[in-house]
């Protein structure tokens, strides 16, 4: 029972049509391998036919139309003219758009022609020895070259035994009788075989069009994902120059803090030195007034001199302002404009802001100066805070900065005081 399912499937598998046909992309493959079949099985009819016809020529037989019971050994030029025509018109049928579809079934038509006009050549010639070696090699031709569905070639196979057994069993004589079976056997195994290759053939063909369908996907696919890793490359490298550029300006804005920072102190001495030069003006004047000289070139030259001084306090107290507010916009401007506060603990603040603070200053007098001086000492005495305060965390941190480097510098010039008393 085994056996028998299992030639069951295989037959099932022979006469059924395969998933192949109804997959549109292997229909191009289809039409470019049946138009190149159909070419070729033309051309080596066309040429079968031309040397055939001239070699009985040349030998001097007999030419006539169609062969009767006095014409053995003769040319049928009837015969060979219409396998010609069929081999043109398969030639001529081959350029045709829809030929993966009805190019395959008149292939076959010409096969069986092909296999009957020999049929009747060795029939005319009382001789039947090689009549199957054709016939086998006009389906071995025709599937190595043109893919046939497996119904097909079983088809075809079918169709050319039963040409061989019609003119054995029409014409007896033409094979000794102990001849008979074996060449039945012969040509039975022989069309198994063919029919086997062109399935397997077929088979292959399709397999090896999905694999190729699969890695053109996946080539597609991979093109895809390089495409996306370009472009993500493209943006990490873009977001990287964006970061460097921000770390740059967010350097360059602690640069412009600490420049501004450091004039800022200058600038409110110039301002505050302005204001005091008003001040002793209008006092040397008061003096003036108090000591009551007399009108005189001394006291004009005085009263010039005073007004001078208090022109010049007054252009020094104006550009110092300006100046003082292009400072304080640049201080402005360097600070972060982020307003989101955050929950911080004071004491760790202070703390943390207090090491930046130092380290600025080492920056700034040097390790040795600061060793030596002797000029402060920071004594940490920081109350309990029972809970997380929210403040913003730049700005506070820039105003403790402004608070500890006033106090370190002036602990520095009052210590420079005390040395030089």
């Amino acid at each position: 029972m085994k056996p028998l399912r299992t030639l069951g499937r295989i037959l099932h598998r022979l006469v059924s049509v395969p998933e192949a046909e109804a997959d549109p992309t292997f229909q191009p493959v289809l039409g470019q391998q049946t138009r190149r079949g159909m070419v070729v099985t033309a051309l080596l009819g066309i040429t079968g036919v031309l040397v055939f016809f001239l070699a009985q020529l040349l030998s001097g037989s007999q030419v006539v139309w169609f062969y009767d019971e006095t014409s053995d050994g003769t040319v049928s030029l009837g015969e060979k003219l219409a396998l010609l025509v069929l081999c043109l018109i398969l030639f001529w049928a081959s350029r045709g758009e829809h030929v993966h579809r009805w190019g395959r079934p008149l292939l076959g038509v010409v096969m069986v022609a092909a296999a009957i006009a020999i049929g009747l050549d060795d029939m005319a010639q009382n001789d039947f020895s090689f009549t199957t070696a054709w016939f086998v090699l006009i389906q071995l031709v025709a599937i190595t070259t043109v893919p046939f569905t497996p119904r097909q070639s079983l088809g075809i196979a079918v169709s050319m035994f039963m040409v061989y057994v019609a003119m054995v069993t029409l014409f007896p004589d033409v094979l000794a009788p102990y001849l008979v079976v074996h060449r039945y056997a012969y040509f039975f195994f022989a069309n198994v075989i063919v029919v086997a290759i062109s399935a397997y053939r077929y088979t292959a063909r399709f397999a090896q069009h999905r694999y190729l369908e699969e890695t053109r996907a996946l080539r597609d696919e991979l093109a895809g994902r390089s495409e996306q890793l370009e472009q993500s490359l493209a943006e990490l490298s873009a977001a990287q120059a964006d970061l460097v550029r921000a770390e740059r300006l967010a350097a360059l804005g602690q640069v412009t803090s600490g420049v501004a920072h450091e004039i800022q102190n200058p600038l409110n001495f110039v301002i505050n030195f302005a204001s005091v030069n008003h001040e002793l003006v209008d006092e040397l004047r008061e003096v003036l007034e108090e000591n009551g000289l007399d009108e005189s070139d001394e006291k004009a030259l005085i009263e010039e001199m005073l007004d001078d001084l208090g022109q010049n306090a007054s252009s020094i107290d104006t550009h110092g302002r300006r100046a003082s507010q292009i400072v304080s916009r640049m201080m402005e401007h360097s600070r972060s404009t982020s307003k989101v506060t955050e929950a911080v603990d004071l004491n760790d603040f202070v703390e943390q802001t207090v090491h930046l603070a130092t380290d600025r200053l080492r920056q700034r007098v040097g390790d040795e100066v600061l060793d030596e001086s002797g000029a402060f000492h920071i004594e940490r005495d920081y109350g309990e805070v029972p809970e997380r305060i929210h403040l913003q965390r730049n700005d506070m941190q820039a105003a403790f900065l402004n608070l500890l480097d006033n106090a370190f510098r002036a602990a520095m010039e009052g210590g420079r005081k005390s040395t030089a008393h």
